[in-house]
């Protein structure tokens, strides 16, 4: 659907556009749609890569009551306060890789390849990398700090949301006029409302106890993080 982050990041005429804003001097580091498709393929890649582990290790528990799959994924794929007692600090990192259910999976990939080829095309690898990093990271120690200062029960989490909201955040500030179709909203809302909103909604959520199984504060840190990144790297260079 025009509109749609998926139309946008897929369409002929939007990649035309990425093409031609990639010759000026500001976007130097910018690639074309082949490496921009290969790098974030790659990521998908890794993402699937570890379900199809962490799947087996579920298999291996339920039917034949072999735990050590599942511990080595706990203790090198999810992120936990344990973890980083123990030393495990790239679990802050490896945990955005990590999803349990298909679903889960399914919806950050798509976030992924919507958000993710824009942002290689226009600003390059490196940036992506940053981005993907910073923002994963971001949202963990987000994650990890408010649950120690609030005294909250602490959690293990997983998952890409952070690392592609804070990809969807930059998208949002450098194309605030876009749109993008939301579920099961039925029609396109602005990218820079939708993000706000989805903080908002984040916010309130995380105070209210709404969706315990959501990693609210994840999705904040990330989102955080990309657009100071925007600001920083990128907004005050125009």
């Amino acid at each position: 659907m025009p509109g749609s982050p998926l139309y946008l990041a897929t369409s002929r005429p939007f990649l035309r556009r990425l093409s031609a804003l990639s010759r000026r001097t500001f976007y130097r580091q910018a690639t074309g749609p082949s490496t921009a498709n290969a790098v974030v393929g790659a990521t998908v890649a890794a993402c699937v890569g570890v379900y199809a582990y962490t799947s087996y290790a579920v298999e291996q528990v339920r039917s034949h009551r072999n735990g050590a799959p599942m511990q080595f994924v706990e203790r090198n794929f999810v992120g936990s306060a344990r973890n980083i007692k123990e030393g495990r600090y790239w679990t802050l990192l490896t945990h955005t890789f990590t999803h349990f259910t298909l679903p889960h999976l399914a919806f950050n990939m798509i976030g992924l390849w919507s958000f993710g080829r824009p942002i290689v095309m226009l600003f390059g690898v490196p940036s992506f990398v940053a981005l993907w990093i910073g923002s994963g990271v971001s949202g963990a120690l987000l994650t990890l700090r408010m649950e120690e200062r609030n005294r909250l029960q602490q959690r293990s989490f997983i998952g890409a949301s952070g690392s592609v909201l804070g990809l969807g955040a930059v998208f949002a500030c450098q194309f605030p006029k876009g749109k993008m179709l939301i579920l099961p909203i039925p029609f396109p809302i602005s990218n820079w409302i939708a993000t706000l909103g989805f903080a908002a909604w984040s916010v309130y959520a995380q105070d209210n106890g709404l969706g315990s199984n959501i990693g609210h504060l994840g999705h904040l840190g990330g989102m955080a993080f990309g657009a100071v990144f925007w600001l920083a790297r990128l907004g005050l260079r125009r």
